[in-house]
């Protein structure tokens, strides 16, 4: 099944001004050369960066030296058909989240010069038998996952157009990625077999990932609302993780990740020479190397016999599979 998280009710070309895009344009940059930056999973992280990463991220919902605030015009850019034309239902999905997700990085350190953007590992969720305890959704990590957000980091937010105060519905409807999803991904070794319009939706990444953003439900379920809600920034994290572990087997096997876009791209929005929307980049920009130029991503948790330690007071290893767990359950 094919799930759509598309929706026209609402108008979401908000007016942009000058201060807006001069703005925006000061977060489609690289890191500095040397700069380091390692993303971790999500519960890898120390207390302190966690702490760093989520007061950075209120600090830009207070920010409202730009239209909305400076989280909500970066949701925006997401939202919005004239920027986003090319993110969705095609091959150029995950270059452009690529970019996107380094822009709203580089927003974080503008707030605080060291946070990076952690990735969650659903796989570690998905293999829950009551995933809705997992403590990704208590008041520690991403907060309330039943209903509206009243504890955590992100409480009582308000979102805009309308939508009223951020809400999650986990679990109710769609699914989180697991470790059989991206068997079947990591088998492939072209960006045509893991994309619209032409691979098997059990291979697509971006319908798998559509089926992440439905559990989570709330604003997360559709594209429009999806980036008001900090959750998809981790998720998203993730999936570029997993791209990136992709392009490496592609090198590993002799194809160039850099140029394998596929002839049949689908819609025209996708053509490798179309506007990304953002900035002057083209579709095409999306699958250069430069967009991880100084960001590592840690290791996903694991684990075995010998080394029990799955790097987080969160996570229990269970050795006769080599997977790391939840800690409580």
């Amino acid at each position: 099944m094919v799930v759509n998280l598309t929706t026209s009710e609402i108008d979401y070309e908000v007016a942009i001004t000058e201060t807006d895009l001069q703005w925006l344009g000061t977060l489609l940059v690289l890191p500095r050369e040397g700069e380091v930056r390692i993303r971790k999973e999500y519960r890898q992280m120390t207390d302190k960066e966690r702490e760093q990463f989520h007061k950075a991220v209120n600090l830009l919902k207070e920010d409202k030296n730009v239209t909305l605030n400076k989280f909500d015009i970066l949701g925006n850019v997401h939202a919005r058909w004239s920027t986003a034309a090319a993110a969705h239902n095609g091959p150029g999905f995950l270059g452009w989240h690529r970019v996107f997700l380094l822009m709203m990085e580089n927003a974080l350190r503008q707030k605080s010069e060291n946070v990076t953007i952690p990735y969650w590992d659903t796989t570690l969720d998905a293999g829950m038998s009551k995933p809705y305890y997992s403590v990704i959704w208590s008041e520690q990590f991403l907060g309330t996952g039943g209903g509206v957000v009243t504890k955590g980091p992100f409480k009582n937010w308000t979102t805009p157009h309308g939508l009223g105060k951020l809400r999650r519905m986990i679990y109710a409807q769609g699914k989180l990625m697991n470790h059989k999803d991206i068997k079947r991904i990591m088998k492939k070794r072209h960006l045509n077999d893991i994309s619209f319009p032409n691979a098997n939706p059990k291979n697509n990444i971006e319908e798998i990932h559509n089926q992440a953003h439905q559990w989570v439900g709330g604003q997360m379920r559709k594209i429009e609302h999806s980036a008001y809600d900090p959750s998809f920034y981790v998720l998203h994290s993730f999936v570029d993780f997993l791209w990136e572990e992709f392009r490496n087997l592609q090198k590993r096997d002799g194809v160039n990740p850099n140029m394998d876009y596929p002839k049949d791209y689908g819609i025209a929005s996708h053509s490798p020479l179309a506007p990304m929307g953002l900035g002057k980049l083209v579709v095409m920009d999306g699958l250069s190397d430069i967009w991880l130029q100084g960001i590592q991503y840690s290791p996903r948790p694991q684990c075995n016999a010998t080394h029990t330690d799955c790097g987080s007071r969160y996570l229990k290893c269970i050795s006769s599979n080599g997977r790391c767990s939840l800690a409580v359950e």
